[in-house]
């Protein structure tokens, strides 16, 4: 597999060695809503379901940039997103060699690699994974995620790190508020919580979003 941005390539075998991990995002590409104090143990980014669509299969172009495939030369249908963070520990402790994957929808609400008739857009990869840096630093291309019935727009995210236990949460928009707050899974989550996981969209003059992905685990 080849890494298309800045970070170390994930084999498969990494994906799916049962590691653990632990992370937080910086706010490079978006602002993350709130912010744990400065002293003291920072509060740990909430786990929330993995759901019935983490991939049965992963794919075979498995790196940080899912709106395109190696080998093809359309790119997945939707709104370019970059999505920026760096992986850190309750104490602040950046975390490298981490793996972090990612997992959503396509434009049209279709999830990829998990079985049934509908494979949605060929041209998105659907699932992607990448290594933190020494700086504990990661990054992915992907598109905006569509809509389907009952949820609000999400990301999920998968963090696995040697010694700590593995992280499952999703991440959502401030932007998309009002959906937000008629998701069920999104209403559990105390106000704290939500904060933790809901960044700010932003999107420059050319059209391209750009967003965080706050986590950090005990």
């Amino acid at each position: 597999m080849t890494q298309k941005h800045t970070g170390k390539s994930v084999s498969r075998r990494q994906i799916i060695a049962p590691l653990a991990i632990g992370a937080v995002v910086s706010a490079a590409g978006g602002r993350v809503l709130a912010q744990n104090s400065t002293t003291g143990p920072r509060l740990a980014t909430p786990q929330q379901t993995e759901g019935p669509f983490y991939p049965r299969t992963f794919p075979d172009d498995v790196d940080n940039d899912l709106a395109n495939i190696e080998g093809r030369s359309v790119a997945a249908a939707g709104g370019r997103l970059e999505l920026a963070g760096s992986l850190r520990d309750i104490e602040g402790q950046v975390i490298d060699n981490a793996i972090i994957e990612i997992w959503h929808c396509d434009e049209e609400g279709v999830y990829h690699h998990v079985g049934g008739a509908n494979a949605g857009d060929e041209n998105f990869q659907g699932f992607g994974a990448t290594l933190t840096d020494a700086q504990g630093r990661f990054h992915f291309t992907t598109i905006l995620p569509g809509l389907y019935t009952g949820r609000t727009r999400h990301i999920h995210f998968k963090v696995k790190a040697t010694g700590f236990r593995t992280l499952t949460s999703q991440l959502y928009f401030e932007q998309d508020h009002a959906r937000n707050m008629r998701d069920g899974l999104y209403r559990r989550l105390s106000d704290a919580e939500r904060a933790l996981v809901t960044t700010d969209l932003n999107q420059s003059a050319a059209g391209m979003n750009s967003a965080s992905l706050p986590i950090i685990i005990a």
